[in-house]
């Protein structure tokens, strides 16, 4: 089993904004997910104007990811445009397989038009969803 950071925070309430880009984030180097990990991304604070369109999950087997093979394991496109500027929400819950081979992962959140709000993501491992 491998070990995630003791936090499992991928963003840790940051301002919305065109793009928004995690802390990396250190699996390690114990091996493979039995399960995928479950990502949840939660609109903290209602968006002033606007919304947040979508987020991406990648793994790299470099923390900078700068070199080796970036892998996009997730994307997920967000709705509720006139929602996000109402109440705080739940963007997106998703399950994402991270390719063996790449230790570190980031989540990336874009938008076309975005003002106030804020966002927060977390992980899990082996979270089950029933059906």
């Amino acid at each position: 089993m491998a070990y995630i950071d003791a936090e499992n925070i991928l963003i840790d309430n940051k301002t919305c904004s065109a793009s928004v880009v995690g802390d990396v984030v250190d699996l390690g180097n114990r091996g493979g997910f039995t399960q995928p990990l479950y990502v949840d991304v939660k609109l903290t604070e209602k968006t002033s104007s606007g919304k947040m369109d979508k987020v991406t999950l990648e793994s790299a087997p470099t923390s900078g990811f700068t070199s080796g093979t970036v892998s996009t394991e997730a994307e997920v496109i967000l709705h509720g445009g006139t929602a996000q500027a109402q109440h705080p929400m739940t963007l997106a819950q998703f399950h994402a397989p991270i390719k063996a081979e790449n230790r570190y992962i980031r989540l990336t959140a874009t938008a076309s038009s975005v003002s106030g709000g804020k966002i927060m993501a977390t992980m899990q491992q082996g979270i089950a969803v029933p059906y």
